[in-house]
């Protein structure tokens, strides 16, 4: 049958454009499906980035607003009428009675009232709030008489103190902020109070006023706010909006795709639902269309080119010159492009290097941060114990011990100290000096300060500790001047309180000294009955067990305090007095903060440390050294709602990459340390590098076009040698020999050439001899069929087997195994052939004689060089007995009619091993089933476990190849020792002949 070429030609070209295009297409949709994962999850990461800074922006709203309008005031000279109309300009936006603003000069002068008297109550607020945290403010009898004209509290303003420009919320519902420019001269605007009344504040303006700006950004951004208002993005109809607001109502999660477009969604507050979005990415389809019309294009001219040789019959041949031009540019590119993937796994690792540098460095400094705490706390809790050894010996009175603690106290260094003696007698206590409730009482008349305490009990206003009531009550009231009253009775109280605990702490000193054998208390009096409350229990049994030593309690009611307690001993080890100190957060870790992070601020660099403060409990102060639009509170209160120690990430600040690392800090309650570093910055320790692989790179590119020049300048003529002699190969011509001229691994290839020719020359008068051995055909004779099958490794093996009739009318069956492979072993089967053809001849009654006879004639021959293993079976066919002569060969496999295997025990040597060497006899005068022959190749085939075939698995492969092809036993035989064996390729040559009825 005659094919067309040009259906030839048709049909390479429906391939060669239909599975390289149907191949592009699919690569192209998978690349691109991966490409679009990445930009959605980017893309993602973008959209929530951006409302986490919008929901920033709102909560701060408010305070950026008046802050905004503080900076356009600020320096200028505004007259008394003037003022109104720059504050109502100012509070525009909100309701009415939501702020109230004071604007001051740079002294605290009002600018609104410039006559104002000096004890105005918004000018005394103003100086107070100004006024450092870490100095004591100058307090006078009547300065804070007038406070609730401006503000809810004194304890309000205390809490806004070293915090200017920030939003603060002290108490629910209200906020402050102050400004203040102290060179701002009278008549100028240097100052600004403001207090905020929360809950008049619009939660649309905040989330309206503080929506980002997205004009050059393919994102958009919307919303609804709780009180109604709504934020509809000018890319998206009105119906739309609605339907996509029901759809992120209804959704259970915060990320959204409709129509196109993916959306990030936040639910915020009570009502407010916010949400940004991005268009989903589409594929560059001009990109793809230019890059098929380029491949339609190259394919169209191969096709063209391909025409005058599928139709014409004209044969496709390059020239040596181009493959080897070709070579010489795979020498040069293979290389290069090696050495650019290796410099740049390289650059990788050394940058991972230097990343995980700068990370070890900073977590580093961000321990020694931690470590400089704990020296100053140590130093500070030396100080103390050593205020307390002085005083139990007696070195220090307790008059110098008050004047140390006040001293203290007035610069910053404590907030409260207790000296209660033995005999349950409060001997001295503090308070903050900048309590303004305390200072003002401690500054009125005995009796007017007891009334003013009475009303503040009876009406529940906030009040400090017992210490504070004992010592604003400490003179006892007139006889009936009171009676008994409120104030009296939490005096008595708090007097019981200190008592009790006093006495506790000093048994439980003295029983760790040995010196008070009286039983503890039972667990229940551990605590006295009013400080049952968790921030009374944690602080009176931890500072209880650590006595003399600085702790501090993260918790919810601790607030951060550190807490000092300690027993002071006499001289006869007997505790006297509890001394207990507390220290705020601003008297202990604000300072050392200050002074730890002094210039470290990042500015352009933005590098260096800084410490963010997270706690929910209290009022640290700002964190040290932040930015507009740091990113990195919102990073801290991840890791602390995650309950994260470490964190490391890479983000984008300011449109520049910063490697970030994190530690909350265990020794500074509420605080989480951060170290940046710039991409930049790493990317410069890299640069150097940089310059040094791309040497080396360029120096790999000269040397390998080099070498391959040199290589392929010395490749032509063996080459052409090794063609001329695979060209003869080819022509089966056994006879020709490449010529070698050169030792390297052309020449070797063309020595291997030279004997894989004589090798095949040698294998083919081998094969064609040993074809001779085997019988060409099953042999049957009377009511009997013999037949066999051989398998070898190689083209010529050692197995060999043979059947053939006797002149006595017996038949002769032989298998034979020689020792070894290949050509060798072929000539011993030749040599057994002739020796068993012949003897067998002429000896026909007389098995063990023929044996016998082959066995001297081989031992003669091959001086034990090789051995050879046989079994001859000689068939009676008008009687069915067999002989069996067995020289050290595998027993015959005789089958009874039941499938049982007819024991055998036939132990010989096999045959050219010793010279007068005997073979086992044995007759079987009645046999019903087939008889097969092995040799040990079947035995020992490896199956995939490792374990060879072995008897059992043979039998069992034998018996079912029998019943599985009656016409082609021997074939069912080898497959299924084939599938145990597969995919494990034979070690030896196999071979089986089959005795059987025949029909």
């Amino acid at each position: 049958m005659t094919v067309d070429r040009r259906w030839i030609w048709l049909l390479g070209m429906l391939i060669l454009w239909g599975i390289p295009a149907g191949l592009f297409w699919a690569g192209v949709g998978a690349f691109w499906q991966w490409r679009t994962r990445q930009i959605v999850q980017a893309t993602w990461s973008e959209l929530d980035r951006r409302l986490d800074t919008w929901v920033e922006r709102a909560q701060n709203a408010v305070g950026a607003h008046l802050n905004a309008g503080y900076d356009r005031l600020q320096g200028r000279s505004l007259a008394p009428d003037a003022v109104a109309t720059a504050v109502n300009r100012l509070l525009a936006p909100f309701p009415d009675r939501a702020i109230q603003v004071w604007l001051l000069d740079g002294a605290g002068r009002r600018l609104d009232q410039p006559d104002a008297p000096a004890d105005d109550p918004c000018r005394r607020v103003f100086q107070f709030i100004k006024h450092p945290w870490t100095a004591g403010f100058p307090f006078t009898a009547d300065f804070f008489q007038r406070f609730t004209e401006v503000g809810p509290s004194l304890d309000f303003f205390w809490h806004v103190r070293g915090f200017e420009g920030q939003l603060r919320q002290p108490r629910m519902g209200k906020q402050c902020l102050y400004r203040w420019t102290p060179t701002a001269g009278p008549g100028q605007v240097g100052g600004m109070v403001a207090v905020i009344d929360q809950e008049r504040i619009p939660v649309g303006w905040c989330w309206q006023s503080s929506r980002p700006t997205l004009a050059d950004t393919p994102f958009v951004a919307g919303g609804i706010a709780e009180d109604g208002v709504r934020m509809l993005p000018p890319q998206i109809s009105e119906g739309d909006f609605a339907e996509l607001l029901r759809q992120a109502r209804a959704a259970p999660t915060d990320r959204l795709v409709v129509g196109g477009w993916q959306y990030a969604l936040r639910s915020v507050g009570a009502g407010t639902l916010l949400l940004m979005g991005a268009p989903l990415p589409h594929p560059p389809r001009s990109l793809l269309l230019a890059l098929f019309v380029g491949y339609a294009f190259a394919s169209f001219r191969l096709l063209v080119g391909s025409h005058r040789f599928v139709v014409g019959g004209q044969r496709l041949v390059l020239p040596l010159r181009r493959k080897l031009a070709l070579l010489f540019l795979a020498a040069g590119v293979f290389p290069l492009t090696a050495a650019a993937a290796l410099a740049h796994a390289t650059l990788a690792a050394i940058q991972d290097d230097l990343r995980t540098a700068h990370r070890q460095a900073a977590y580093a400094r961000l321990g020694d941060l931690e470590a400089g705490f704990e020296r100053f706390a140590a130093e500070r809790e030396r100080e103390f114990r050593h205020w307390s050894r002085e005083l139990g010996a007696g070195r220090l009175t307790v008059a110098s011990l008050a004047r140390l603690l006040e001293e203290g106290q007035a610069a910053a260094r404590l907030s409260d100290a207790l000296l209660i003696a033995s005999t349950s007698q409060v001997v001295f206590s503090t308070q903050p000096v900048d309590k303004p409730e305390v200072a003002w009482l401690l500054a009125q008349p005995l009796a007017e300060r007891q009334r003013l305490v009475s009303l503040m009990v009876g009406q529940r206003l906030s009040f400090p500790s017992p210490v504070v009531f004992h010592r604003v009550m400490e003179l006892p009231p007139p006889p009936g001047a009171l009676g008994k009253n409120k104030a009296l009775e939490a005096r008595d109280r708090a007097f019981q309180i200190l008592s009790k605990v006093a006495r506790q702490y000093i048994a439980f000193a003295d029983r760790r000294r040995g010196l008070e054998t009286t039983a503890p208390p039972a667990a229940a009096d551990l605590v006295v009955e009013e400080m049952q409350s968790e921030d009374g229990q944690t602080v009176f049994q931890m500072t209880k067990l650590f006595l003399g030593q600085l702790l501090g309690l993260e918790s919810t009611e601790a607030n951060g305090d550190f807490f000092f307690a300690d027993v002071p001993a006499d001289r006869h080890g007997k505790g006297q007095y509890l001394l207990f100190l507390i220290l705020h957060p601003l008297n202990f870790l604000q300072p050392y903060l200050e002074a730890s992070l002094a210039g470290e601020l990042g500015g352009p660099e933005k590098t260096g440390l800084r410490a963010i403060c997270v706690s929910p409990y209290f009022d640290l102060g700002p964190s040290y050294p932040l930015e507009e639009g740091d990113p990195f509170p919102a990073l801290a209160r991840h890791m602390v709602g995650n309950n994260l120690r470490t964190m490391e990430t890479t983000l984008e600040w300011q449109g520049e990459q910063i490697d970030a690392v994190l530690l909350k800090s265990h020794l500074m309650a509420g605080y989480v340390f951060v170290h940046c570093t710039p991409h930049r910055e790493l990317a410069r320790q890299l640069a150097p590098s940089r310059w040094r692989a791309g040497l080396a790179l360029a120096g790999v590119a000269g040397l390998s076009l080099a070498l391959g020049w040199l290589v392929l300048s010395s490749f032509l003529a063996p080459v052409q040698e090794l063609a001329a002699g695979v060209a003869a190969l080819g022509r089966n011509d056994l006879q020709h020999r490449v010529r070698v001229e050169t030792n390297d691994e052309l020449g070797q290839i063309c020595e291997l050439l030279n004997r894989t020719l004589a090798h095949l020359q040698e294998m083919e008068l081998g094969f064609a001899i040993q074809g001779t051995l085997y019988p060409a055909a099953p042999l049957r004779i009377g009511p009997y069929e013999i037949l066999g099958k051989n398998r070898m490794t190689q083209a010529i093996g050692g197995d060999y087997f043979d059947y053939f009739p006797l002149p006595n009318g017996n038949v002769a069956i032989i298998v034979a195994d020689v020792t070894g492979h290949g050509l060798s072993a072929a000539l011993v089967t030749a040599m057994a052939k002739a020796a068993f053809t012949i003897l067998a001849g002429r000896r026909p009654d007389d098995p063990a004689e023929i044996m016998t006879a082959c066995n001297t004639l081989l031992f003669e021959l091959l001086q034990r060089q090789k051995m050879l293993t046989a079994q001859l079976l000689v068939l009676d066919p008008a009687a069915g007995a067999l002989t069996i002569a067995n020289a050290g060969h595998l027993f015959p496999l005789i089958f009874q009619a039941d499938g049982s295997l007819l024991p055998l025990s036939l132990s010989s040597y096999p045959l050219g091993t010793k010279k007068a060497g005997r073979c086992a006899l044995a007759t079987i005068e009645q046999w019903t089933g087939p008889v097969v022959l092995i040799t040990d190749g079947l035995v020992e085939a490896l199956c995939p476990d490792g374990t060879q075939v072995n008897f059992p698995r043979l039998q069992d492969a034998v018996r079912r190849g029998l019943h599985q092809s009656p016409a082609a036993p021997a074939d069912a035989i080898f497959e299924n020792i084939r599938q145990l064996t597969d995919p494990v390729p034979w070690a030896d040559d196999a071979t089986l002949v089959i005795l059987r009825r025949a029909g």
